[in-house]
């Protein structure tokens, strides 16, 4: 909008001119920013003064509640915030995360503004929804001269957001020495922690603030309390690396045994992280190196598994025994391997560390980096003399893996060195499989010239073919037929390649499959052909290509879905031409009944629905159930449908087999637009289905209030109860829908009727603790001594309920 445009880039010219011609100055946009509110956010001063006089409203907030006051506080422009102030702006109102004014200015470090709003009467107490007070805010972002400010006039540093960060807490973390002094001298107590247990002391120490940890120390901070996982200040400080703060922290006595709640020790933190100086320093002063963490990690274990070879050289000169595992049974080589860490993995070699060992899993150091695809660590295993032969817990060989994951370098130097090619896993996945699986051409090469065997299936009978075509891999489906491959192998679900590839969309694979004689008529043992399967994926140009090639639109799966009505129920409305093109029938059901006009429209697909009406569909058929057409799409909402049905001359009095109306039906789903349309067509508002629910129960007991209402200015009875007694009060009252409960009240209903089994509106409310019903039902007069056929009362029915 111009004249925002102009206010928010300080044109006072074109503004005054916008305002000549009429522009309104009430005008926001999508943000609900006016004019004042863009000038007052960047500080236009003139502009400011200007809206002022041609009455632009102060009071105005955008979508987050923020006023002028409030962005041109926030981004300090003093000027305006007089201004505002002059013409009477509120300073106590807030946005909607609760940022006052002043709150916005301190944290942001505007002393001006903030040393304006104050003598203005500003309240520093008020915090915003988090309960970060202005002092707080500013203190965490280090604004030494508003800190002192605030403090001159009164503010509580003692003061916690809901998290429980005093601005202690945030200063000392953050680094602001100047601050902590201050706030320390003005008697902030060191003591005090964060609902996690960070104490000033702990957050110096872990962002490593030197001055602060000596000044907190100087005050007699304990160096001893931990956070709620157990972190005192000496683990964190050697977990990121502080080493200053690490040999303060042990000068003044810190306890280097502690250990936090998942017992890593000060060294085993240091370790992890590859802090060398800190480990060095922790050695000195008597850390002990066998202490492993909850998981079983010990320092060694941590430093090889992040690759940190000089903690590991070190910790080996200090005696650390490479044969511990973790809990996992992985060794520090086995961690080392995994993240391909070469010279830790020599270090550990030269040290003596066995190779042979596996991890719970079964996976040993070569394992780990043949499947990871680390070469040279492979390479040196071999060298070591690593067994090639040794698989995993299940049945994964060094060689399955390398091949499965395509590293080809490493396949060769494995068979090079005699690696068995006929293993499988446990899945019966051989190398060649593996390879195929995951389309890696080369390896597969490699594999078949060293005469792997090409008809070895898994377990679930997948072939490699089978699992190449599945996967789309075009060359290694020819390599695989250039090699003899079978192409009518079907896995244990009687998938062909054919059939998995075009369940997939893989076009190119289904064409070279279909030269070279692929039977398209074999079905899987669920009865899905090629044709059906593309149909149902929605792949065209498979479904082109099987029609040329001869493949019958006619032949329907076991539950009876023909790829017509495969199509049609994902809404695929191009496959839908093309096979009614070709001659497809579209009065065939499927087991249920489900033609492909009502899978359509049940499914909201109008295109296609129009297309089947355009060539003849009959929208009087229904399904096994009784659902026709219409009633499918009025019970799923889609009202385009139902107008066009309808417009079609559908029949809106049809009830399925358990007497739901296309009424009834949107009504209980909550389709207001569908009802409107069905109502205004004469549909009949008092049918009950054959439980006796009506549209109006229906709704009530659902808690659609628009529908309610429609359906009671229609004329909607509510006294008419179902089958087991229930009225639209009594349904309403028993969910819980308070909205619905007051327009029943409004419109007359009899609150002292009960259901078959005596409960009335008040002993459901009751039992099921809707407070609120319960209340606007003893104020309409309902009588609490009233009991259900049991004997239960309002008040024995809320007792039980709790």
């Amino acid at each position: 909008m111009p004249l925002n445009s102009a206010s928010g880039s300080g044109h006072v010219d074109i503004v005054k001119l916008l305002l000549e011609k009429g522009a309104d100055l009430t005008v926001a946009n999508n943000d609900r920013w006016t004019p004042l509110n863009s000038a007052s956010s960047n500080g236009h001063v003139d502009v400011v003064k200007l809206l002022l006089e041609k009455g632009a409203d102060l009071t105005v907030a955008n979508n987050g509640r923020w006023t002028p006051l409030n962005s041109a506080s926030n981004n300090g422009h003093v000027d305006v915030v007089k201004l505002l102030l002059e013409k009477g702006a509120d300073l106590t109102v807030a946005d909607n995360d609760g940022w006052t004014p002043l709150k916005s200015a301190s944290g942001n470090g505007h002393i001006k503004v903030v040393k304006l709003l104050l003598k203005k009467g500003a309240d520093l107490t008020i915090a915003n929804n988090d309960r970060w007070t202005p002092l707080n805010s500013t203190s965490d972002r280090g604004y030494i001269e508003v800190v002192k400010l605030l403090l001159e006039k009164g503010a509580d540093l003692a003061a916690a957001s809901n998290d429980g960060w005093t601005p202690l807490i945030k200063a000392s973390g953050n680094g602001h020495i100047d601050i902590v002094k201050l706030l320390l001298e003005k008697g902030a107590d060191l003591t005090i922690a964060n609902n996690e247990g960070w104490t000033p002391l702990n957050s110096a120490s872990c962002s490593g603030h030197i001055d602060i940890v000596k000044l907190l120390l100087k005050k007699g901070a304990d160096l001893t309390v931990a956070n709620n996982d157990g972190w005192t200040p000496l683990i964190w400080a050697s977990g990121n690396g502080h080493i200053d703060i690490v040999k303060l922290h042990l000068k003044k006595g810190a306890d280097l045994t502690v250990a936090d709640n998942d017992r890593w020790t000060p060294l085993n933190s240091a370790s992890s992280n590859g802090h060398i100086e800190v480990v060095k320093l922790l050695f000195e002063k008597g850390a002990d190196l066998t202490v492993a963490n909850n998981d079983g990690w010990t320092p060694l274990n941590s430093a090889s598994n992040g690759g940190y070879i000089k903690v590991v050289k070190l910790l080996l000169e200090k005696g650390a025994d490479f044969t511990v595992a973790n809990n996992d049974k992985s060794t520090p080589l086995n961690s080392a391997s995994g993240h391909g860490y070469i010279e830790v993995v020599k270090l550990l070699l030269e040290k003596g560390a066995d190779l042979t060992i596996a991890n719970k899993d079964g996976w040993t150091p070569l394992k780990s980096a043949s499947e990871r695809g680390y070469i040279e660590i492979v390479k040196l295993f071999l060298e070591k003399g690593a067994d090639l032969t040794i698989a995993n817990n299940d049945g994964w060989t060094p060689l399955n893996s390398a091949s499965g994951r395509g590293y080809i370098e490493i396949v060769k130097l494995l068979l090079e060195e005699g690696a068995d090619l006929t293993v499988a896993n446990k899945d019966g996945w051989t190398l060649l499989n593996s390879a195929s699986s995951n389309g890696h051409i080369e390896v597969l090469k490699l594999l078949l010239e060293k005469g792997a065997d090409i008809t070895v299936a898994d377990n679930d009978k997948w072939t490699p073919l089978n699992s190449a075509s599945y996967g789309g891999y075009i060359e290694v489906v020819k390599l695989l037929l250039e090699k003899g491959a079978d192409l009518t192998v079907a896995n244990k679900d009687g998938w062909t390649p054919l059939n998995s590839a075009s369940s997939n969309g893989h076009i190119e694979v289904v064409k070279l499959l279909c030269e070279k004689g692929a039977d398209l008529t074999v079905a899987d043992n669920d009865k899905w052909t090629p044709l059906n399967s593309a149909s149902y994926g929605g792949y065209i140009e498979i479904i082109k290509l099987l029609l040329e090639k001869g493949a019958d639109l006619t032949v329907a799966n076991k539950d009876g879905w023909t790829p017509l009505n495969s199509a049609s129920s994902n809404g695929h409305i191009e496959i839908v031409k093309l096979l009614l093109e070709r001659g497809a029938d579209l009065t065939i059901a499927n087991n249920d009944g489900w033609m492909p006009l009502n899978s359509a429209s049940g499914r909201g697909y109008i295109e296609v629905v129009k297309l089947f009406l355009e060539k003849g569909a009959d929208l009087t058929v229904a399904t096994n159930n009784g659902w026709t057409p219409l009633n499918s799409a009025s019970g799923s909402g889609h009202v385009d449908i139902v107008k066009l049905l309808l417009e079609k001359g559908a029949d809106l009095t049809v009830a399925n087999k358990n007497g739901w109306t296309p009424l009834n039906s949107a009504s209980d789903r909550g389709y207001i637009e569908v009802v409107k349309l069905l109502l205004e067509k004469g549909a009949d508002l008092t049918v009950a289905n054959n439980d006796g629910w009506t549209p109006l129960n229906s709704a009530s007991g659902r808690g659609y209030i628009d529908i309610v209402k429609l359906l009671l200015e229609k004329g909607a009875d509510l006294t008419v109860t179902e089958n087991d007694g229930w009225t639209p009060l009594n349904s309403a009252s028993d969910r819980g829908h308070i909205e619905i409960v007051k327009l029943l009240f409004e419109k007359g209903a009899d609150l002292t009727v009960a259901n078959n089994k005596g409960w009335t509106p008040l002993i459901r409310a009751s039992g099921n603790g809707h407070v609120d019903i319960v209340k606007l039902l003893l104020e309409k007069g309902a009588d609490l001594t009233v009991a259900n056929n049991d004997g239960w009362m309002p008040l024995n029915s809320a007792s039980d309920g709790g």
